[in-house]
């Protein structure tokens, strides 16, 4: 399905005006339509003389017609927008996902998330299929009148190295196009001209990333004025680990993460789809799903000491991400970038950071590939053995509290004895035979019901022991967790030896790596960043989940 979708969207580019378009053209643009999959990580510079040397950093992923455009911030670590005083998410990273027709857009570790199925309204972005094809350096959310068949081409010009293609449109503008037959065909100048005069320009140098030609660097000018530079910092083509589609989920929201949809309004993200917002707050307070992580991201939004102006290196070994960093190479990549903002590396520093992360994951992707049933065995039946423990220990508690709750209880008067002589007391501690079923330690309910819906004693004791002898349910429930702890022990020593290389590629080799490349001036400034930099301290008020108002965007957008 992905291949016929590629075909047919490379088809609208190339073939609805072939009749008179360049055979040098479509090659090139051919050539092109060979990237089926990528990753690529890529900066946005300013001119030299804009005063502002700060570089935003990009990473744009490609699945067939699936893409996804994240926005790390500025190069200091900030994002593209400062934030008001008292107000989160200023710095997370922002996340576009166009897929099916839709826009998704979500500021990473943030309770809330757009999605607009209205291409007209889309936010802009920057397809890099197209990056060394445009003239200008224009965010579009489509394309633009230059990335249309053309009213009429001249004849392509051979010259001794290169073929120049110009196209005239409708509008009064020309674009041509300087190819290079011996890197694909590919466009290494394009310029936009207005009666005949250069007005705008894009030139490109090449490099090869997996066999592919694709522009290393692509400078931007207007009247012969520079604008800015797309660098590509590292590139990756059509791998067999790159997923064949891109889904909801790679934005990294969590379950309960709330959704305005332009036509679906209100919803919730489950894990795996949209549902209305109120069927989702009906089944967390049914138990039928789990709200905790979004209530642990909104905590972690309102906390004082959670995200703010700056981004807060956590510690110097993981740079804020988790431990699991280690056992990862796919989450190395974030921790290479974060390791870029946080020292400020700049030119061939980058190319360094990125080319020793390559470097590193190359062994330990040959490692996971070959191991990967083993450790997908053990990942498997400890998430069993988890969870097996965790319902045993949840009964156990059951168990060993309802009795207390028993005793701590009022004592109640008894209803009107049953055959109590001449108004004698009941004798209490008779069998309860003349009053069916009743079971004082649940509050009233008969044995036979509580024997339904299964509680604790009735669903794990041994045969012949039931809730009449707790002692011996209580004895079975601790003899079950003491067998699924000492099975989680050796799973979790088995996971430990597996994933060992890998832990060794990155402690021993990626971080050390990594560690030569800032300078002492570039250590010494980000030390002197992360202890002056102040951070919002006013927490955000508390969202109101049945009417959904998330907070302001980082970009200044309400949401």
């Amino acid at each position: 399905m992905h291949i016929l979708q590629l075909m047919a969207w490379w088809c609208s580019l190339l073939f609805q005006d072939q009749l008179h378009k360049p055979t040098e053209l479509i090659e090139a643009e051919r050539y092109r339509g060979r990237v089926t999959t990528a990753q690529v990580d890529w900066v946005l510079i300013p001119p030299a003389d804009s005063g502002d040397e700060r570089e935003a950093l990009y990473t744009s992923r490609v699945a067939f017609v699936d893409t996804l455009e994240i926005f790390h911030g500025l190069a200091d670590g900030r994002g593209h927008a400062l934030a008001e005083p008292g107000v989160p998410f200023s710095y997370s990273e922002r996340r576009l996902l166009i897929k099916d027709g839709e826009q998704w857009k979500f500021y990473y570790d943030t309770p809330a998330a757009d999605v607009n199925d209205i291409p007209d309204r889309h936010m802009l972005f920057r397809n890099l299929r197209d990056l060394g094809f445009e003239p200008t350096a224009a965010w579009s959310a489509h394309p633009s009148w230059y990335r249309q068949p053309a009213a009429s081409y001249d004849s392509a010009e051979h010259l001794e190295d290169r073929v120049l293609v110009t196209g005239h449109w409708d509008n009064g503008m020309s674009v041509r196009w300087t190819l290079d037959p011996e890197k694909g065909m590919q466009p290494v100048r394009v310029e936009m001209l207005n009666a005949g005069e250069v007005v705008g320009a894009c030139d490109s140098e090449y490099e090869q990333f997996d066999g592919l030609w694709f522009p290393k660097t692509c400078t931007f000018s207007h009247r012969r004025s520079t604008t800015v530079v797309i660098g590509v910092l590292s590139a990756e083509f059509n791998r067999s680990e790159h997923p064949r589609e891109l889904t909801p989920n790679d934005l990294g929201m969590v379950p309960g993460t709330q959704v305005s949809h332009t036509t679906l309004k209100q919803t919730a993200w489950t894990g795996e789809k949209l549902i209305p917002l109120i069927d989702w707050l009906n089944m967390v307070e049914a138990g039928e799903a789990d709200n905790s992580a979004w209530d642990e991201v909104v905590k972690r939004c309102q906390s004082p000491t959670g995200l703010g102006r700056y981004p807060k290196t956590m510690n110097d070994d993981f740079l804020g991400l988790t431990s699991a960093v280690t056992r990862k190479p796919g989450l190395w990549e974030d921790y290479t970038r974060r390791f870029i903002q946080r020292f400020r590396l700049q030119g061939a520093q980058v190319d360094r950071a990125w080319s020793h992360l390559k470097e590193c994951q190359k062994p330990a992707y040959a490692y996971l590939d070959e191991h990967k049933s083993a450790i997908r065995e053990a990942e498997e039946e400890l998430a069993k053995v988890t969870n097996d423990l965790d319902r045993v220990t949840s009964e156990l508690t059951k168990v060993t509290t309802e009795p207390a709750k028993v005793e701590a209880a009022p004592a109640k008067p008894d209803p009107k004895p049953i055959d109590a002589p001449n108004g004698a007391a009941p004798n209490r501690d008779a069998p309860n035979r003349d009053v069916p079923n009743r079971d004082t330690s649940n509050g009233g309910a008969s044995n036979r019901d509580a024997r339904a819906t299964g509680s604790a004693p009735d669903r794990l004791a041994a045969p012949g022991v039931g809730a009449e002898d707790p002692a011996a349910s209580d004895d079975i429930l601790m003899k079950r967790r003491s067998g699924l702890q000492a099975q989680r022990e050796t799973l979790d020593e088995r996971l430990k030896k597996l994933y060992e290389p890998i832990e060794k590629i990155f402690e021993e080799k990626l971080k050390p790596g990594l560690a030569k490349l800032p300078t002492q001036k570039q250590i010494v400034a980000a030390r002197a960043r992360e202890t002056d930099h102040p951070r919002v301290t006013a927490p955000a008020p508390p969202p109101d989940a049945s009417a959904a108002h998330p907070a302001p965007s980082p970009d200044g957008e309400r949401r």
